[in-house]
């Protein structure tokens, strides 16, 4: 069997899938600041910076068939029979690991728009992202009139041929990286009463952190540009209060990969209570869910 052959497989096999945004990013930390929902932010400055990390595993399986004719062309000793193919089957698995400082410097003014006070945030995080592939199983099976001892023949000349060029596209997508992620700012509007407080945040994400099509791994989402409009709402009881927070995310064009991620919509929740004047201990949590698939 030819090289070229199992090149082959391994490109249909490299691209077969698509990630669910590209790379997995959501350029946006779900749950993150969830205690902070139910802060009041009043006038003047507040500088934070959270920390943050995440793990997963992401497992797919990829199917890919060859035609006979198309390994005839490289091996002229499998016959050209119409019709017939050899289907390879990888297992993969990617983990996946993400640590994050989250600088974040925020201003709450006293000047009034529609009956809010106008204020502004700006962030600039820190990302260390870490991307391990394996081949975790593979199989090739053929399928034609031939009997089975030359269908099985064919095949053991396919699967150890494809196993190199697999195991190099795993290689290809493991590797880490440290550096600065996406800039974002956005504009705040603040509505408030006695135990209330609104907010609408209309977020822009830039295309400017440390960033290459090439690494798996990158600090930054790619060359793209996110916007994402959200409201928080918060409620601040006697010793005990309340914050969720709505976002939309809608993602431009990736100008390097020519990728586009879907959109998606994220939820944030957060119930705290007060046990003293400086401490309050609570439980948040968060969902997402992307509103339509990503395209090429």
């Amino acid at each position: 069997m030819n090289k070229n052959t199992a090149l082959a497989v391994a490109a249909l096999v490299a691209c077969g899938s698509a990630a669910a945004t590209e790379d997995y990013d959501l350029r946006y930390a779900p749950g993150y600041g969830g205690a902070d929902m139910s802060a009041p932010f009043e006038g003047g400055w507040v500088f934070q910076a959270h920390t943050y990390a995440y793990s997963g595993n992401i497992r797919g399986t990829t199917s890919v068939q060859l035609p006979f004719s198309t390994i005839h062309a490289l091996n002229p000793a499998v016959p050209a029979i119409p019709g017939a193919f050899t289907t390879t089957t990888v297992n993969t698995n990617e983990q996946i690991n993400v640590y994050g400082l989250l600088p974040r410097l925020s201003y709450m003014s006293s000047t009034t728009f529609l009956g809010a006070t106008l204020g502004g945030t700006v962030l600039v995080p820190l990302v260390n992202k870490k991307s391990n592939a394996t081949i975790t199983a593979y199989s090739t099976t053929a399928t034609s009139p031939l009997p089975a001892v030359n269908n099985a023949a064919i095949a053991a000349g396919v699967n150890p041929l494809v196993a190199g060029q697999v195991q190099a596209v795993a290689n290809a997508n493991s590797n880490s990286d440290w550096g600065t992620g996406d800039l974002e700012f956005s504009p705040i509007l603040r509505w408030s009463t006695e135990a209330t407080q609104t907010l609408f945040v209309l977020t822009t994400v830039t295309p400017t952190g440390d960033y290459d099509k090439n690494r798996a791994a990158n600090p930054s989402a790619g060359r793209f540009w996110t916007f994402r409009p959200a409201v928080q709402f918060s409620y601040i009881g006697d010793g005990w209060d309340f914050g969720t927070r709505v976002a939309y995310s809608y993602n431009t064009r990736n100008t390097e990969t020519k990728y586009k991620s879907g959109s998606y919509l994220n939820l944030d929740l957060s119930f705290m209570k007060s046990v003293s004047e400086s401490t309050r201990v609570g439980v948040s949590g968060y969902a997402v869910n992307q509103l339509n698939k990503d395209s090429t």
